[in-house]
């Protein structure tokens, strides 16, 4: 196979990028979304925005995850769809009501998508003022959906992240957590050894990690609800396990400088809220 962007015909990333960054490939959407303006977390959340991709409950039931699914945002609180709460729910529609330019023609939406393709061929009779046009509605949703966020978080919460690996699978196995508060803070973490066993065990016992069934029992009310996520989504508990795998023993960390450096940098990237990719060598 001949890669026809380079002149030796190799493949390369920087040929793939200028490919897809070239103007005749950009669609307007996508220049607003992808606004060099705009941190990269903000154009990452539009894109699953305007892809029907946020973890909001309605998407989450899809894959068997079951919750209140009631809104945040209104008075009498509906169901949490993307559209409600983004478009047509009473906190969407009094901060875009707002910034509203042509008066009553945000009632006449109906959809997250819809509103934010409006504002960006809205005819601005300046530079600066199609500038401020192609931003708002990242940064108008981006605020709501860090509102609904924290009033689900309000009154306070834990959340423990726990991960499992196995390097063989079989093969010598680890398990790592950590524990944090509702604002991301760290307080505990662990990496532990479980030796050979598959990477499935290896995730069961992190999960329970030194907690007996009773335990889970006698505190079962104070859970909200166990969820699945993507080894990009967990990357400060892959790196714990990893090295509870590699350095055959456990470990206990009591407080956020006691936690390896690389640990200790991705639990920053993960409040910041940066995204992670994984890499894959072919």
């Amino acid at each position: 196979m001949v890669c026809m962007l380079t002149p030796n015909g190799e493949f390369s990333i920087a040929s793939a990028l200028s490919l897809v960054r070239s103007h005749s490939n950009r669609s307007l959407g996508a220049a607003c979304i992808w606004h060099r303006s705009l941190p990269i977390t903000i154009s990452f959340f539009m894109f699953r925005l305007v892809s029907d991709r946020l973890p909001l409950l309605e998407q989450l039931r899809r894959f068997g995850v079951q919750g209140p699914s009631r809104c945040c945002c209104c008075i009498d609180p509906q169901e949490e769809r993307l559209n409600h709460m983004f478009c047509t729910g009473e906190a969407a529609r009094q901060v875009w009501k707002v910034f509203e330019i042509q008066e009553r023609r945000s009632s006449r939406i109906s959809s997250a998508r819809h509103m934010a393709i409006a504002w960006w061929i809205q005819p601005a009779p300046h530079r600066y003022f199609a500038f401020v046009y192609r931003l708002l509605p990242s940064l108008i949703c981006w605020e709501l959906w860090r509102a609904r966020t924290s009033a689900l978080m309000q009154g306070g919460g834990y959340k423990v992240n726990t991960d499992g690996c196995s390097l063989g699978n079989p093969g010598m196995s680890g398990g790592g957590g950590l524990l944090r508060d509702s604002q991301e803070g760290f307080l505990f973490g662990f990496s532990c050894f479980f030796g050979v066993i598959t990477s499935l065990h290896a995730e069961l016992q992190a999960l329970v990690y030194r907690v007996e069934l009773d335990d889970l029992l006698r505190f079962q009310s104070l859970f909200q609800s166990i969820t699945h996520c993507f080894r990009e989504a967990n990357k400060p508990s892959d790196r714990l396990a990893k090295m509870g795998a590699t350095r055959g023993s456990d470990a206990l960390f009591d407080s956020f400088v006691e936690l390896p450096p690389m640990a200790r940098g991705d639990i920053r990237m993960d409040r910041l809220g940066f995204p992670s990719f994984w890499r894959r060598i072919l």
